[in-house]
């Protein structure tokens, strides 16, 4: 006696299971380019995944900021109130997933504090 499974059936079963199979974790957000305004205000820039949120807390004074990016992925924001020495944690999520986070010094390489 030989038991057969509808095709349709099996598709199904094969399709719920790809639904369980683990996907791989957002990578940590490369630091950003630091640039340091004429009026002493700091300005991030750079990019992450496509349509993911980023977000900067500055560990000195609390405040977040952040930005909603596009189909690009690229972000460019201004830190409020952020000081030449403050840590700043950078992060982004994509859905309900977070990143891991990306922590640097503003102005650490220099007058800029441009980075890598």
């Amino acid at each position: 006696m030989r038991f057969r499974l509808p095709r349709r059936l099996l598709l199904a079963g094969l399709l719920a299971a790809s639904c369980y199979s683990p996907t791989l974790p957002l990578p940590p957000p490369v630091k950003p380019e630091i640039i340091e305004t004429e009026t002493g205000a700091f300005r991030i820039s750079g990019g992450v995944v496509p349509d993911a949120q980023v977000f900067a807390l500055n560990e000195r004074n609390g405040m977040i900021n952040g930005q909603e990016v596009g189909a690009n992925g690229l972000y460019e924001f201004e830190l409020t109130l952020a000081e030449r020495g403050d840590l700043v944690q950078l992060w982004y999520q994509l859905g309900t997933e977070l990143s891991p986070t990306t922590v640097f010094e503003l102005g650490e390489d220099g007058a800029g504090g441009a980075g890598p």
